[in-house]
């Protein structure tokens, strides 16, 4: 269905450079899409990730986006508990929520769901960086740095962060060169 792939296309055009243009254009495709398929697992996943990342950007505008994420991550998994997009989105939640022990035990269970996807090993690597355990995220960046080499550009931001800890910083400058998404605070902070 063309909204469906629709959606999927600006979804992952958001995930490329978190530009507002695509937010926008990705929360208006998923919610055309959902209309017509309101139990898709991937859909209400998508949602619920982008609600999300409002969480992290900390808008103050009275708006509970954990919450309402948090609730969307938890549908979308019980319609389809081998839904990984959802699986990442619940160990991203529990990371924001500062609750390592669940985050930890949900980055496992995501991983578990395809150890193959280099997508979603990138991602934990990272969250396991943001967790403070750097062995296990370093370890899972670079697998799927093997499996993928030109991988998720969160990837990046990660194996820079651990060489950052590890006090390696020509490391840290290679791999903060390669995160290139000059629109957001990770390149220029980084």
């Amino acid at each position: 269905d063309y909204d469906y792939l629709y959606a999927v296309y600006w979804h992952n055009k958001y995930h490329q450079n978190y530009s507002e243009e695509a937010f926008v254009e990705s929360s208006k495709a998923i919610e055309i899409a959902l209309q017509k398929k309101p139990e898709s697992s991937l859909l209400n996943s998508f949602k619920a990730q982008m609600l999300l990342d409002l969480c992290v950007m900390d808008l103050k505008d009275g708006i509970n986006y954990y919450d309402m994420g948090f609730k969307l991550t938890q549908k979308a998994l019980d319609l389809d508990p081998n839904n990984q997009h959802a699986a990442q989105n619940i160990a991203w939640a529990y990371l924001i929520g500062h609750n390592k022990k669940m985050c930890l035990q949900k980055m496992e269970e995501c991983i578990a769901l395809n150890p193959n996807n280099s997508m979603h090993v990138t991602a934990m690597g990272f969250g396991y960086i943001c967790a403070g355990e750097y062995e296990t995220g370093i370890k899972l960046l670079t697998e799927s740095v093997n499996m993928n080499p030109n991988s998720f550009w969160l990837g990046n931001v990660g194996l820079c962060l651990y060489f950052l800890k590890k006090g390696d910083y020509s490391e840290a400058l290679y791999w903060s060169s390669r995160i290139q998404r000059p629109g957001l605070l990770w390149d220029h902070l980084l």
